[in-house]
C-alpha cells in the first residue's frame, strides 16, 4: 500500500499535477517574472524605465502627496524614516530615493509583505528595509525614535485610530498622514447602510471623540484585499482627526490634498510636526 502511494504522488508529479505547476515558471528570469506570481493583485503601476507590467491602476511610484512631503522637510536629508504600511513598496521606493538615513517600511499584510520584498529586489533599494508584523506592538516597543513616521493608507484602517496616532506621538516629532475620514452626507451617498454603523466613542491616553465603525463585510473575500487585519474598522472626522494630533503635541499642522469626491470617501493629507 505504502509503494503504491508513493508511485501515486510521483505519478502526479511527473504529469505535472495543476497545484504543483502553478508554483513553477517556465520562462526566463526577467523583471516581469516576480511581479507575475501576484498576478491580478498590484494596485501599483511601476516606473516606466522598470519596462515591466504589474497591471495595477495607481501611480503610487510618483505620488504627489509623497512629493509634497518631501519639499516640506528638505529632502529628508539624514532622516530615520518609518513606514507604516507599505502595501508595495512604491512610496518606500520614493522615500528611499530621497537624502533619508534608512526608511523602514512595517506590513502585516503577508502578501503585501512579499510583493515588498519583490519590489525592494527589483528595483534594488538598499537603503529601505521591510518588516513583518504589526505596526501597534512595534510603536509600543520601540526604544529610539524616529525623524519622520509616515502613515499613508492605514489611519482608516485601524480597530482604535486615536491611539495609532498616541503611539506615533511616542515614537516620532514629525508624522504624514494621508487618510479617509467621516463625513455623513457623503459616506450615505457612496455606501450601503450595511457598510457603516452610527457614531459611537472611544478614547484613549486622555482624548476622546466620535468615531464610526465600518465594515469590510464582502471586501474580506477578495485576494486583493488592502484592508486592516480586523473585519472592522473606526473612521473618524476631519477636525477630530487634526485635534487629536493637537491633543498628543503636534502642534504645527499644514493640511493639503483634501478632495471630497473621492470614490472611497472623503480624504486629505496632513503633516504634523511637534
Amino acid at each position: 500500500m505504502i509503494k503504491k502511494a508513493i508511485k501515486k504522488i510521483c505519478y502526479k508529479i511527473l504529469q505535472f499535477d495543476p497545484t504543483i505547476k502553478d508554483i513553477y515558471c517556465n520562462y526566463p528570469p526577467s523583471n516581469q517574472t516576480p511581479l507575475d506570481i501576484f498576478k491580478g493583485e498590484w494596485a501599483s503601476i511601476l516606473p516606466k524605465d522598470v519596462g515591466a507590467d504589474t497591471g495595477g491602476y495607481a501611480k503610487l511610484f510618483d505620488d504627489d502627496r509623497i512629493k509634497w512631503v518631501i519639499s516640506n522637510l528638505d529632502n529628508l536629508k539624514n532622516y530615520r524614516v518609518l513606514e507604516l504600511g507599505p502595501l508595495e513598496g512604491a512610496h518606500t521606493y520614493m522615500l528611499a530615493n530621497t537624502e533619508a538615513e534608512s526608511v523602514t517600511a512595517i506590513e502585516a499584510n503577508s502578501r503585501a509583505y512579499l510583493k515588498c520584498l519583490v519590489i525592494k529586489e527589483l528595483l534594488g533599494l538598499k537603503k529601505a528595509q521591510f518588516l513583518y508584523g504589526n505596526v501597534e506592538p512595534f510603536l509600543e516597543q520601540n526604544e529610539k525614535p524616529y525623524d519622520l513616521i509616515l502613515a499613508s493608507g492605514i489611519l482608516y484602517h485601524m480597530a482604535n485610530p486615536i491611539k495609532l496616532i498616541y503611539e506615533i506621538s511616542k515614537n516620532a516629532s514629525k508624522v504624514f498622514i494621508w487618510t479617509h475620514f467621516y463625513d455623513e452626507a457623503i459616506i450615505k451617498e457612496i455606501y450601503d447602510k450595511k457598510r457603516f454603523e452610527e457614531c459611537s466613542h472611544i478614547e484613549h491616553s486622555g482624548f476622546k471623540c466620535k468615531v464610526y465603525k465600518q465594515n469590510y463585510n464582502t471586501d474580506l473575500t477578495l485576494k486583493a484585499f488592502y484592508g486592516g487585519n480586523n473585519v472592522y474598522s473606526y473612521w473618524m472626522e476631519k477636525d477630530d482627526i487634526v485635534n487629536c494630533l493637537k491633543h498628543f503635541g503636534f502642534l504645527n499642522i499644514k493640511i493639503t490634498g483634501e478632495t471630497m469626491n473621492h470614490q472611497n470617501g472623503p480624504c486629505f493629507s496632513v503633516l504634523a510636526e511637534k
